[in-house]
């Protein structure tokens, strides 16, 4: 009886001692279960910050982009508009004329609602990985930059590749987008011969694209992705690079680097093809 006595305290702080640590186990599950879900939102929180903090970088000048757009279609209809009510008012208005010139503000109205769609579509938040035809996106995003390329004399050339998706297209089309307005601005003060190329090629499970252009080059490679800076868009020095950099490691799985700083000046985009495998 003397020795069991012992026995039955020591069972049961041992019992109670259990116990206690499987409540501070699961307590302590349940502050991992908080504290992940809180780390979640927040990372969500951040990259839809960072999503559009990088699309504000370039907002003001694509403002000024599709006020040139749509300027010249609506011009284009008033003119028209108004060589037609002159022709009725005098009555030499034929019905071919009529026609005609119908079809013409129709086209007009058509290039700008592709205009306008172009840009909606671009800064629409979607966070969707989805299947897309890499071309057919960035010619979509050409569109963007249509206006402004030509204001600048600046030639875009595409190979003729065919590669298909399945990724993140809204990130991807924004930091393309840094690219070719950096590539554009290295160019614009060239007098002449400016060229901006885009390849692509696939690599195993990652597609490779590649933006060149011929302009000014980069005057300090080393710094280009170091800390987050707004330049002053002066010789295509790196505007939203590093946001860049972060949106395609983080969101397109893969890297984005400087793959020759002049001579040509080549950015190399790296992103995984298809997401859904590990």
């Amino acid at each position: 009886m003397i020795v069991l006595k012992p026995l039955q305290i020591l069972l049961k702080n041992g019992v109670i001692l259990l116990i206690a640590f499987m409540f501070l186990i699961a307590i302590s599950n349940l502050l991992h279960t908080f504290i992940h879900e809180k780390i979640l939102k927040k990372q969500k929180e951040y990259e839809f910050i960072l999503s559009h903090e990088l699309k504000m970088s370039e907002t003001g000048e694509l403002i000024s982009v599709i006020a040139h757009q749509l300027k010249q279609p609506i011009n284009s209809s008033m003119l028209i508009l108004s060589n037609v009510l002159n022709l009725k008012k005098s009555g030499e208005l034929s019905d071919d004329e009529l026609y005609e010139s119908i079809n013409l503000c129709i086209k007009s109205n058509q290039m700008m609602d592709k205009t306008v769609e172009s840009f909606r579509k671009f800064y629409k938040f979607d966070d969707e990985i989805k299947t897309f035809d890499l071309r057919t996106s960035i010619l979509s995003l050409s569109n963007i930059l249509h206006t402004t390329f030509s204001r600048y004399n600046i030639n875009l050339k595409m190979d003729n590749f065919d590669i298909e998706l399945r990724n993140n297209e809204s990130f991807l089309q924004q930091v393309l987008l840094v690219l070719l307005q950096n590539s554009k601005d290295a160019l614009k003060t060239k007098k002449s011969d400016k060229l901006i190329e885009i390849k692509a090629n696939v690599v195993y499970n990652n597609v490779e694209i590649m933006i060149c252009d011929n302009g000014s080059g980069v005057k300090y490679p080393k710094n280009i992705f170091l800390k987050y800076k707004k330049s002053t868009k002066k010789d295509g020095s790196g505007i939203g690079l590093y946001l860049s950099k972060l949106i395609a490691q983080n969101k397109l799985s893969g890297d984005l680097e400087l793959f020759s700083p002049k001579n040509p000046t080549i950015f190399k985009l790296s992103i995984k093809q298809n997401l859904d495998i590990a």
